[in-house]
């Protein structure tokens, strides 16, 4: 397991055979761009390694609802995998 950690948030992520999957996103305050910088770091790594990012995206400690975490990561690029059938599961390639 791989971690990307600043003083304002942190990024913890696996990296399979054929995918990194980012396991944790949480940063110190919202709407701040913290969390964009963190997966605009995580992307620079998917690029080197050229593999795709997924995650699957669900809401921490109630800061954020399901619909508000969907439109951030779909903002930063990522979208629902069609395989998924609860629209939680995004990948950006």
């Amino acid at each position: 397991m791989g971690a990307i950690e600043k003083e304002y948030g942190l990024l913890m992520y696996s990296i399979e055979e054929k995918e990194i999957t980012i396991d944790w996103l949480e940063v110190s305050k919202l709407r701040c761009g913290y969390g964009t910088m963190l997966l605009n770091e995580i992307k620079v790594i998917a690029k080197e390694l050229n593999l795709p990012i997924s995650l699957y995206s669900f809401p921490l400690n109630n800061k954020l609802s399901e619909s508000e975490l969907r439109v951030f990561y779909n903002k930063n690029g990522f979208t629902q995998n069609p395989k998924d059938s609860d629209e939680n599961y995004l990948i950006y390639a």
